[in-house]
């Protein structure tokens, strides 16, 4: 048992099923988290009941995203202006969005690129080490959907760009990045 209290600590984070078996073993099926202005959800009854208000459980928080200090406001004004995602919307903005993102990956869609995702996997497992181990999140499991993404939005040629402006906007949205 991970005996934490914060879902959010890296440990935890980095493999939270010790502390969800715990939560669940206590009987806890919700937590406040207040320095996160947020609640954490661990029935399922709870999580269905949860999306299904989205007036009293929102997923509009990315306000809790932006700085709150003058000069990372400055920084930041230079570069993009911050867009409401999938992740971070209700309805109806999230399913208009929902729809663009399901045409893109609908069922012809993907068959449509089946034999891009083929050459991309025989190339990644081609490229595994001889030695008969490895990093299969690092080495595979990561890079084959990276790939097939960046080859959808056009930048087929840059996977690693795609990669690191997911894990920008992951780490921002995570409020564990540190100012710097």
């Amino acid at each position: 048992m991970t005996k934490t209290a914060n879902l959010f600590e890296d440990a935890v984070l980095a493999d939270p099923w010790d502390f969800y078996a715990e939560r669940h073993a206590a009987g806890i099926e919700i937590e406040e988290h207040p320095e996160q202005n947020m609640f954490v959800v661990y029935s399922h009854a709870l999580c269905s009941e949860a999306a299904a208000r989205a007036k009293d459980f929102s997923s509009e928080f990315g306000a809790q995203m932006d700085p709150s200090d003058e000069e990372i406001d400055a920084i930041m004004a230079q570069g993009w202006k911050f867009e409401h995602t999938l992740l971070t919307t209700d309805a109806p903005i999230h399913t208009r969005n929902r729809k663009l993102v399901n045409l893109a990956f609908s069922m012809p869609r993907v068959n449509a690129i089946e034999d891009d995702m083929r050459k991309k996997a025989i190339e990644l497992i081609e490229s595994l080490p001889d030695s008969g181990s490895c990093d299969f999140v690092h080495a595979f499991a990561v890079p084959l959907p990276v790939s097939m993404i960046a080859q959808q939005i056009g930048l087929e040629d840059d996977p690693e760009r795609v990669k690191r402006w997911s894990n920008s906007g992951v780490d921002r949205f995570s409020q564990k990045i540190s100012r710097e």
